[in-house]
């Protein structure tokens, strides 16, 4: 069990890898509309792997400290891994119609701007 102070610091570390792994995750999906056809996927990747990089380490700090752990965040991380899973599926298979792609950047964003709300909301309040 951490002290508070041990807390707030981790709390601050998790935010900050949400943080990276969203912005990366969204700099993944503007590239793909901004850049010729073979460079976009290569851009695309290079920031799928930064976003996945902060993630894994999110995921990690997650599970190692109960304390973190809330119901709250498990949306974001469903809507991350869909995500992951659409823009794969875009860059295999070279996809041009990215509207399932488009809806799943849409909701991963919702819920980053959710969670990242709701850990303001709870560094503040303590």
């Amino acid at each position: 069990m951490l002290d508070h102070k041990e807390w707030i610091y981790k709390l601050g570390q998790f935010q900050e890898l949400v943080r990276y792994a969203y912005m990366d995750a969204e700099n993944s999906y503007k590239v793909i509309d901004k850049h010729e056809k073979s460079q976009k996927y290569q851009l695309s990747l290079g920031y799928l792997n930064l976003s996945f990089a902060s993630y894994l380490e999110l995921k990690r700090i997650y599970n190692d400290y109960e304390d973190i752990q809330h119901y709250e965040y498990e949306p974001f991380f469903k809507a991350y891994d869909h995500y992951i899973f659409q823009l794969k599926k875009v860059i295999t298979e070279k996809d041009e119609n990215t509207s399932w792609l488009y809806s799943a950047h849409e909701d991963l964003k919702e819920k980053w701007i959710y969670v990242n709300e709701f850990m303001n909301n709870t560094i503040t309040k303590s």
